[in-house]
């Protein structure tokens, strides 16, 4: 896996390429479907498929939070809106069971909490490999995000 951080003026980046031996629909399975992403990443539902506009995050209170999809090719890509942020999912394949899945993220400066958001989508990659190739779920490990967390805070400068 390799990570990238940097920051501008406004935004903070994160640019995360992972290898994957799966096929590229099985791992688009996983972020781009709702069934798939219920296995995933539970708190994330598409609103409508097959051509989907809208996901919702839901949070920890019970409220949803309303995503908007910038970009979606199956089984390549797929963007959204992510708080005041945006993500993005692309998958270029290796060869038939196999891909890179490289992932962006852009959060403002202003934003809290992205030391913390940037910390959670690394493991939730680190999981979408893992689901692909082994159809389940690892464990968080909580030693592992905290000690993470402070290496990208220290990367950002935060």
């Amino acid at each position: 896996m390799k990570t990238e951080y940097r920051t501008d003026e406004y935004n903070a980046y994160q640019a995360i390429e992972i290898e994957i031996n799966a096929k590229p629909e099985d791992v688009f399975y996983f972020f781009g479907t709702t069934e798939g992403s219920k296995k995933w990443f539970p708190e994330l539902t598409f609103e409508d498929e097959p051509r989907p506009e809208k996901l919702f995050f839901e949070q920890s209170d019970g409220t949803y939070e309303h995503l908007y999809i910038l970009d979606y090719l199956e089984p390549k890509r797929l963007m959204f809106t992510w708080d005041p942020g945006d993500v993005q999912f692309q998958i270029h394949e290796i060869d038939e069971n196999r891909v890179t899945v490289t992932f962006k993220e852009r959060m403002p400066l202003a934003f809290k909490g992205i030391v913390k958001d940037f910390t959670g989508w690394h493991f939730q990659i680190e999981n979408l490999k893992h689901i692909s190739e082994n159809g389940e779920l690892k464990e968080m490990d909580d030693e592992a995000f905290q000690s993470l967390e402070v290496k990208v805070r220290e990367k950002l400068g935060r």
